[in-house]
């Protein structure tokens, strides 16, 4: 008789789904654990990230308040070098500088689009530039009165006050609503650097920071505006003044400068071409003290001719054969 060994019994999918859980049952569990620990990192890191933010905020705040109340000390004494920049609401910006000695304000529309004021003074005399969008010098001024240091500098203080005491009293306020974050977004757009132990002036301060410069430029320009203004006046009597000669010139004896009304030579010496002519007009002229000029008024009478009437005694003393003219006598 032969045995058979007994057939396997074939598994209930129960059991199948049994035997497939434990084999998932420890990587699952292995998974798990570390999601697990992933997440309670994360919720662990971003309140420490936050946190580290929000104290390196607040330093930064605190040192800004620090050097405020350090500068606004100083700003009735021996004022400090800074460079302090001001975006004020209207689209401004200004640049109010000190820097060894020379104090400075530079005003110009923040998008560079404009016209720029440049103000610098050494204590004694304020020099005010202009500039046009180019960079050109549209306009400038040196004034050497002290008095006009003095107030320049008296008014710079009193913006710079208002403006630290604005900046520190916004640092020092928190925001509590949407409409105070508008509020420091809108107004805080003061920047402020100290400027300590040697530091040296930011690059686009320093290309315009130079008092004697701008002092020599606005006096060169200065210059050069009185040159053109008197070259334009000179040109304007010349064309004045040249029909008028022109006119005086045909009442004259063509080749003479003393025959005529009136004498075009600009010395006594000066004769023209008829040089016997021209002398005998010359002495007729000068040698009589009483004589009317052509064409003018004198002793109520007026004298209609082109040339000079003169005394009757002045003309019998006069020796005919003398001039070769009739305008000699009358």
């Amino acid at each position: 008789m032969e045995l058979k060994s007994p057939k396997a019994k074939k598994k209930s999918n129960i059991a199948k789904l049994v035997s497939w859980g434990k084999m998932f049952r420890t990587p699952l569990l292995i998974l798990f654990l570390l999601g697990t620990t992933s997440c309670e990192d994360d919720g662990e890191v971003a309140p420490f990230s936050s946190h580290l933010r929000h104290r390196h905020d607040n330093e930064t705040i605190k040192n800004k308040i620090t050097e405020i109340k350090h500068l606004r000390r100083h700003l009735n004494k021996e004022i400090l070098n800074f460079v302090m920049t001001d975006h004020l609401m209207d689209g401004e910006a200004e640049n109010r500088v000190h820097y060894n000695g020379i104090t400075a304000k530079e005003t110009y529309v923040a998008d560079g689009l404009g016209l720029k004021l440049r103000q610098l003074t050494d204590g004694r005399h304020l020099v005010q530039v202009i500039y046009s969008q180019n960079g050109d010098i549209q306009d400038c001024e040196y004034i050497t009165q002290t008095k006009s240091a003095r107030n320049f500098l008296k008014t710079l203080r009193k913006e710079l006050k208002l403006a630290l005491d604005e900046e520190s009293y916004i640092l020092q306020r928190e925001p509590n609503s949407i409409e105070d974050e508008k509020f420091f977004r809108h107004y805080k757009n003061v920047s402020i650097k100290l400027l300590k132990n040697g530091d040296k002036l930011p690059p686009d301060v320093a290309v315009w920071f130079d008092y004697n410069k701008l002092k020599l430029e606005c006096l060169r320009r200065h210059e050069e505006l009185k040159y053109l203004v008197e070259s334009q006046n000179k040109m304007s009597e010349m064309s004045v003044t040249r029909p008028k000669r022109d006119a005086m010139e045909l009442l004259r004896v063509p080749g003479t400068k003393w025959c005529g009304k009136g004498f075009s030579a600009t010395r006594y010496s000066q004769l023209g071409g008829y040089t016997r002519t021209d002398r005998c007009c010359r002495v007729h002229d000068l040698r009589c003290p009483f004589w009317i000029g052509g064409m003018e008024k004198k002793y109520g009478l007026y004298n209609w001719r082109v040339n000079t009437l003169m005394h009757c005694r002045c003309d019998e003393r006069f020796v005919t054969p003398h001039c070769d003219v009739g305008s000699c006598g009358l």
